[in-house]
Parts: C-alpha cells; structure tokens; sequence
C-alpha cells in the first residue's frame, strides 16, 4: 500500500566487500534506485565472518527514488558484492513489489476491504491480521518487523510464526536490523 516500501531480505554470513540494492520498473527496466547498504558487522572473536546473517529491513532514501506508482511492478535486487572485479560471484535475491491499486482492492472481499479501510486506527496486532487477509505482505512483514523491534520478547514468536507459515523457518530467528542505505551516484 505504500508509495516506499520497506524491503526485507536475507544477507547470509559473508565477508563481502559491499552489498548493493537496485529498483527497476518492470515494464520499462528503468533503473529508479541503486544504492549502498550497510552490512551489520559481526562480533568480532566470536565469528569467521565480517558481516553477520540477517533479515535487513531496506527503507528508500525518500528524496532518492520516485514514488511507486499503484498497479505498476517493480523489480528489486539486492546484491552481496564478493568480489568487485568479478561481480558473477555475487549473492543475489530478487524480489517484486507492486503497489496496491483501487482494481486490487475490488478484488478482496466486502469485510476485508472494510478491515482494510481501518487499518491505521487498529492496533498493530490487528493490523498484521488485516494485511495479511488481504495478501499484504510487505506491509504485513514491514509491521511485524517493527513490533519485534519494539518489544522483542514478546513479540519474536509472532515474527518467527509468520516466516514458518512461509516456508521460511530457516532463517526466522535470525536477527533482523535496519538497513542504511547511500544512494550510488554514476
């Protein structure tokens, strides 16, 4: 639902020299943002590698990307930069994010569509519920991040819950973090 959502996804433990991100319209392959994104680093002593594993949550530098347009597809891609002057060793996931358009929404049916117009008067427990009947998932991700965030102790299991429901339990405790991201500029 949002015109800059927050992107998630997995960075494995790596000593890699950077990690980038790029959006791309789908329909015209315009490149609309490339950026830098800051690893979270490991402990030192404790740990083989530079930069831990984690869900980094990715928020777009608001003055550095348009705005995503309802109905249209985007295209993301972050990229772990093993080794810059041999870029087909890179770790890559892709993803697509299209942002929600009044034709989705006639789609839901009649009392999620109303659940959907309450959204941001409801609690945010509700709120995961909402978005996730109405096949919401960056929000409904983007949500329980942020309640994890916030009380971590009780809120994890409901994190945790929502990535085994996916097929993700493998990486459902694995920490999640902020990821800072510096547009590149050529």
């Amino acid at each position: 639902t949002q015109d800059s959502p927050k992107i998630f996804a997995y960075i494995p433990p790596n000593n890699a020299e950077k990690a980038e991100f790029r959006l791309l319209e789908e329909k015209s392959s315009k490149e609309l943002f490339v950026g830098q994104v800051q690893m979270p680093k490991a402990e030192s002593g404790k740990d083989s590698y530079k930069y831990k594993a984690s869900v980094v949550g990715i928020s777009l530098p608001a003055n550095a990307v348009e705005k995503l347009q309802p109905g249209n597809k985007y295209l993301w891609a972050l990229m772990v930069v093993c080794k810059a002057d041999n870029r087909a060793q890179d770790i890559v996931v892709t993803g697509i994010v299209q942002r929600v358009d009044d034709a989705y929404v006639q789609t839901l049916k009649p009392e999620i569509k109303q659940k959907l117009q309450t959204v941001n008067r409801v609690s945010p427990q509700e709120k995961l519920s909402i978005y996730g009947s109405a096949g919401l998932w960056y929000d409904m991700l983007a949500e329980a991040a942020a309640l994890m965030r916030s009380n971590p102790s009780t809120e994890s299991g409901e994190w945790t819950s929502l990535l085994k429901e996916q097929g993700l339990g493998a990486i459902a405790t694995v920490p999640v973090v902020e990821g800072k991201v510096e547009p590149i500029t050529p």
